[in-house]
């Protein structure tokens, strides 16, 4: 009778002890931006669980260039099925402006959590059409205070 208890409390404890209570980390300085990402998306009827889709968010140096030799401000790592990792160059992050931070981390975000490729179309003038371009392309970003609704209502598919 003991042996049985006594196995059934190990079954018990291995069991739970593999369960694995994930943490994920939001940089205090991204949080405020990751904030007004679930806000604008709610706002237009997208709802994300961040939780859910396991988020990590960092400010630290960027060491590698781009595809076409330009530095790297941010990028989207889903590489780990149970984390979605963003990180932001923290050269660019100490110079950027509010909206500048803004338009990075919602692009980035764009691909972590909205699964959302770049979009380089561009209107007759040469206009970025997205905030997802890719920032290698040739369109010309127009992300500012008049025209940031207007980027977001196509970043959340409205």
């Amino acid at each position: 009778m003991v042996l049985k208890w006594f196995t059934y409390f190990l079954l018990v404890v291995g069991f739970f002890s593999c369960q694995k209570d994930v943490v994920h980390v939001i940089d205090v300085r991204v949080q405020p931006y990751l904030d007004r990402f679930l806000n604008e998306g709610e706002s237009r009827g997208v709802s994300i669980d961040v939780d859910a889709v396991g988020l990590d968010a960092r400010v630290e140096n960027i060491l590698s260039s781009s595809s076409n030799g330009g530095r790297v401000l941010g990028y989207c790592d889903m590489a780990k099925s149970d984390n979605h990792i963003v990180v932001f160059d923290a050269g660019y992050w100490t110079g950027a402006t509010d909206l500048e931070k803004e338009m990075l981390v919602f692009h980035e975000l764009g691909h972590c959590l909205l699964g959302r490729q770049h979009d380089d179309s561009t209107d007759v003038d040469g206009t970025c059409l997205s905030i997802m371009h890719s920032g290698t392309g040739t369109c010309r970003n127009a992300y500012n205070l008049t025209t940031r609704s207007k980027y977001l209502d196509e970043l959340f598919g409205k």
